[in-house]
């Protein structure tokens, strides 16, 4: 086994050469010491799987960039873009539908590592430089120990940044998402930064809120050919929230019979507090006036550049008022819903 230093002029071309040639190496990245081989040549395949002691289970490629992904002809649902945007280079693999499979990808976050799949011009597969069943390395004296003999060469660098495994998200073509393996990255911060989330917001989060909320995630599931209950997995979270609500109040009645008449159960739904935290997470919040929008400006004022009118003059307050009342307070809201449709949407284009 030959060692290489990170920081030694010409270092990357000749790990890049070792793999050429059907070598093994292992290399630092942020999160594991990897285990590096050319992934289209069969015999380096084989030998990373006895190495690994794996016999079926599928390895990432490293590529250089998102661009890469593309060129190699992966799906690239909407998910998949938002996640890739947020965390590459870093510590996160997607798992994507390609030419009839299903292959992972990452752009590793160690520049010496990234530069030389950058400079190879095949595909570069990567698993963490362990047996199966060992704990991955994070140190070059951990990896070496536990495979130096099966690779040509070994890079050196110091222990890893980040010290954790990556996270692992599949993402099908139909945006459809499994977590295979959480990392560093936790579900819930991969969930929020995958899905655009609209947030609509009234006073107290029971008439006008909940019927925007139910009549634009019907508009979204329509526009996606998709169900509500689809929705989510294709990317989008749409919620309510009340500048004076009280937490857990149900939607009013005639809210919930108006909608009934338009196809949607609202008989869950529960009012919430727009908080800081709820408005922060959002990545369009609207409000039903400009009332609803100046205390927005007042408690969040990070989120300003996320705050929009559903309509210039204001949506009236149903509160208190008929079955009729509703039905034109809902009508309203309908009205100005398609505009908001078509910009959230094209936003994403």
């Amino acid at each position: 086994m030959n060692e290489l230093e990170v920081d030694e002029d010409g270092s990357a071309d000749r790990l890049v050469s070792v793999l050429r040639g059907g070598g093994l190496a292992i290399a630092p990245t942020e999160t594991v010491y990897g285990l590096l081989a050319r992934a289209d040549d069969p015999d380096a395949v084989r030998r990373v799987r006895e190495v690994k002691g794996q016999r079926t289970s599928p390895f990432a490629q490293l590529v250089p960039s998102l661009q890469a992904v593309v060129a190699a002809g992966a799906s690239l649902p909407l998910r998949a873009q938002r996640l890739a945007r947020r965390y590459w280079p870093g510590p996160l693999t997607l798992v994507l539908d390609c030419g009839g499979e299903t292959v992972g990808y990452r752009v590793p976050g160690h520049e010496f590592t990234r530069k030389a799949v950058e400079l190879a011009e095949f595909p570069v597969l990567a698993t963490s430089a362990n047996r199966s069943g060992d704990p991955p390395p994070t140190t070059y004296e951990e990896a070496v120990n536990q495979i130096g003999a099966d690779v040509s060469v070994a890079v050196r660098d110091g222990p890893t940044p980040l010290g954790e495994a990556s996270t692992v998200v599949q993402i099908r073509a139909s945006g459809a998402t499994v977590l295979l393996r959480e990392g560093i990255l936790s579900w819930a911060e991969v969930e929020r930064t995958m899905n655009r989330t609209v947030l609509f917001v009234c006073t107290g989060n029971t008439c006008r809120s909940p019927m925007a909320e139910a009549m634009f995630r019907g508009m979204l599931a329509e526009h996606l050919g998709c169900s509500l209950d689809d929705v989510h997995q294709r990317g989008w979270t749409v919620g309510s929230a009340g500048v004076g609500a009280a937490d857990g109040e149900r939607a009013a009645a005639n809210a919930q019979v108006v909608m009934r008449e338009r196809g949607f159960d609202i008989s869950a739904h529960r009012s919430r507090y727009a908080s800081p935290e709820v408005v922060g997470e959002a990545d369009v919040v609207v409000a039903l006036s400009g009332g609803h929008l100046r205390a927005l400006e007042g408690t969040s004022p990070a989120s300003a550049g996320n705050l929009r009118l559903l309509d210039p003059s204001g949506v009236p307050d149903p509160v208190g008022g008929s079955l009729e009342v509703y039905r034109r307070c809902a009508d309203h809201i309908h009205g100005r819903l398609g505009e908001l449709l078509q910009d959230v949407v094209a936003s994403e284009t």
